[in-house]
Order: C-alpha cells, then sequence, then structure tokens
C-alpha cells in the first residue's frame, strides 16, 4: 500500500511512529525539516530476533532501489501488508514482485534536490533485501537473513543480520553485528561493522572498520 502524504500530514505519520515506539527522535528528526521541535524522547524497543541463515521468501524479501532519496524501514506485526508513505505525491512506487517487495522512484520522475523521503513499515522481519544506494539514505531493521548491498554514494545504515555482502564505491555502511560471514569490497568510502563472526575484505582506498575474527581478506 502507498500513502504518499503533503508534508504536513508526512510530519504528523513520523510523530505517530515515534509516539509508537517504532522510531526515535534522532531517525525522526532525520526525516523531517526543522521547521518543529523534535517529537519526545521515546524508548526505541530491542529487537528478540537471532538472526540466522533463512531460506529465500520473496514474500519477505526486498529489492530496494535508493537514489537520491532518503528511505527507512520499521517492522509492525499490527499491519497486515507491506505500507510506503512519502512526504512527497507520486514519487516512490512499491510493487510485489517474484523477487521480494521493491521500492523505487517512478520512472520520469524528476531527481532534483534530497527532500524525498519515504518510511517502509512492513509486517514482517525482512530476509534477504538487496538494496542499491546512489546518493540516497537507507535505514534497515534487524533482518532474519542476509543483506547484499551496493553503495555508489550515501548511507546505509542496518541492525543485525546472518550476512554482509557490500560494494562500497564510495559513501558509508555502517551495521551491527553479523552471525555469519560478511564479504565487502571498500572502493572508496567507509565501512564500519561493530560485530562480525567472520570477515573477508578487499579495501582499494577508503577505510573498513570491523571487531570479530578476520578469517581472510586482501
Amino acid at each position: 500500500m502507498n500513502d504518499q502524504y503533503p508534508a504536513s500530514e508526512f510530519h504528523a505519520h513520523v510523530q505517530r511512529l515515534v509516539a509508537e515506539g517504532k522510531l526515535t527522535p534522532e531517525e525522526a528528526q532525520g526525516l523531517l525539516d526543522d521547521t518543529q521541535e523534535p517529537p519526545a524522547t521515546q524508548t526505541q524497543p530491542t529487537s528478540t530476533l537471532a538472526p540466522g541463515d533463512h531460506p529465500a521468501d520473496a514474500t519477505r524479501d526486498l529489492h530496494l532501489l535508493v537514489r537520491g532519496y532518503t528511505l527507512t524501514v520499521l517492522t509492525d506485526a499490527g499491519l497486515s501488508t507491506p505500507h510506503l508513505a512519502a512526504n512527497e505525491d507520486g514519487r516512490l512506487s512499491l510493487e510485489q514482485t517474484p523477487q521480494g517487495w521493491r521500492v523505487a522512484r517512478i520512472p520520469g520522475q524528476p531527481h532534483t534536490g534530497s527532500s524525498l523521503k519515504a518510511i517502509l513499515t512492513l509486517p514482517f522481519t525482512p530476509g534477504h533485501p538487496r538494496a542499491e544506494i546512489s546518493g540516497g539514505n537507507l535505514t534497515l531493521p534487524d533482518l532474519a537473513g542476509g543483506l547484499r548491498a551496493e553503495v555508489n554514494g550515501g548511507n546505509v545504515r542496518m541492525g543485525r543480520a546472518h550476512s554482509l555482502h557490500a560494494d562500497v564505491n564510495g559513501g558509508n555502511l555502517t551495521g551491527a553485528q553479523m552471525s555469519g560471514p560478511s564479504t565487502v569490497t571498500v572502493n572508496g568510502g567507509n565501512r564500519t561493522l561493530t560485530g562480525a563472526a567472520t570477515l573477508n575484505a578487499s579495501v582499494n582506498g577508503g577505510n573498513l572498520t570491523w571487531a570479530g575474527t578476520l578469517s581472510s581478506g586482501d
């Protein structure tokens, strides 16, 4: 379901998510223009998810094309279907495909400025997202499986996951604990991993920071 609002209604939607504990005030502030006071502080619920090597499932997988906009992905078990809300009408689409739920710009829309911001709320924990980021910002919750990401400028922040396969060609990617293997290629930009079981890394410019066991790398 797509709900793309005028800015004032989107602001109210974001504040409601903060009140429900689904967004932190800091996350909300990043989604809103600095025209009003930030929402009151709420405690972000801690996930009890134990990431594992879950099989691919198109009903729970994501394909996210983030090109010049900000996308925040949340989970809400009270929903019956994925829900996309954006602060500008007619700019983004959400559709179910054989490869998973796809979020992308609607073809023919101009890529002007960086004011386009959206929230994708899911009634399930994402399985195996695929993300392509080109000059945008993506925030992901804990995942049931692994993330495949290509970052060509922009920023990606993710929670825990089973595995990670990332190519960072400029921009920043920050992740939490990976319970399985991580394969990272950094060709400029920055990659930070707070915990990793194993890491196979190739750094050809840029920076890579990790905590865990380095199994192999270049």
